[in-house]
């Protein structure tokens, strides 16, 4: 690991857990101890592994905020879901590819209106994700992987390290579509759809154009260099033509926000585009943005 992208590594753990912890994990990475540690964070004991990607993510996540939007963008969807709560509807925040538990805390504490589904497709890692969010009940880990169809997908893991499952079609993994996801949820509003899964961007959002559209956050990390000229993103532009959206980078991610929720135009706004279900003028979505 070059020097600065070390220094900051281990200064993301000092930030998340404190100096002490930080050293103690650092050095139970350095000598190869596998035994899981818990630590403290924000108040809560959270499970990380020392020898799996955990470190790193928490360094990102919990340390550097990885998934910070920014205090214009995270204060118009924190008001955005208190009023979908005022007025009986339930904010949902999807977390494709949820690994341990990491970002669905920050968004839990971000979003405490929310319900969020966090989605692992490892069983090892799914556990250790439970077992981080179990003090959460708006957080409901799932597990299983995103994907087109609810028919099953196979696992394609590294057993030395759990940086980057892959899955592909068919298998005995379970698999759900976002519009399904949701569509658990009574009275469920998409507010972020969080997507980290490996190259399955394309196949997973193919299948739910419609859900892109009615969400008011989209934050993906691009995987294009795993598969290179497959146009990993396509299906995200494809739905997203037409839409005034507000894109971001943010840290390895891609995030893209309703412009009306960044010009702070929170009231009402524009009726989803094509919806033959909405009875009252919608709330900011990337289709309403329009």
């Amino acid at each position: 690991m070059p020097i600065l992208n070390s220094l900051r590594y281990h200064l993301g753990l000092a930030r998340a857990f404190g100096l002490p912890s930080a050293t103690s994990l650092a050095i139970r990475r350095k000598f190869g101890l596998r035994k899981p540690v818990s630590l403290r964070w924000q108040g809560q004991q959270i499970i990380v592994r020392p020898r799996e990607s955990d470190p790193v993510v928490a360094s990102s996540v919990l340390g550097w905020r990885e998934y910070a939007l920014g205090e214009r963008a995270e204060t118009a969807l924190s008001r955005l879901a208190k009023k979908w709560r005022a007025r009986g509807q339930t904010p949902v925040i999807i977390d494709g590819g949820a690994n341990v538990g990491y970002a669905a805390l920050h968004f839990a504490k971000l979003y405490p209106e929310a319900v969020i589904i966090a989605v692992e497709p490892n069983p090892t890692t799914f556990e250790v994700l439970r077992q981080n969010c179990v003090d959460h009940p708006q957080i409901r880990p799932l597990f299983g992987a995103l994907w087109s169809h609810d028919q099953g997908v196979s696992l394609q893991s590294d057993p030395e390290s759990s940086w980057s499952d892959r899955v592909h079609d068919g298998g005995l993994t379970p698999s759900f579509r976002l519009q399904d996801l949701l569509a658990s949820v009574p009275a469920s509003r998409s507010l972020i759809i969080k997507l980290d899964i490996e190259g399955a961007e394309g196949e997973v959002c193919r299948a739910a154009p419609d859900v892109l559209r009615k969400t008011a956050c989209l934050l993906i990390e691009p995987h294009d260099y795993l598969r290179p000229g497959a146009s990993v993103l396509s299906p995200v532009y494809d739905a997203l033509n037409g839409l005034q959206v507000d894109t971001l980078l943010v840290g390895e991610y891609i995030a893209i926000i309703a412009s009306n929720l960044m010009c702070e135009q929170v009231t009402e706004a524009i009726a989803f585009a094509g919806s033959a279900t909405v009875a009252a003028p919608a709330e900011p979505s990337l289709a309403s943005a329009q």
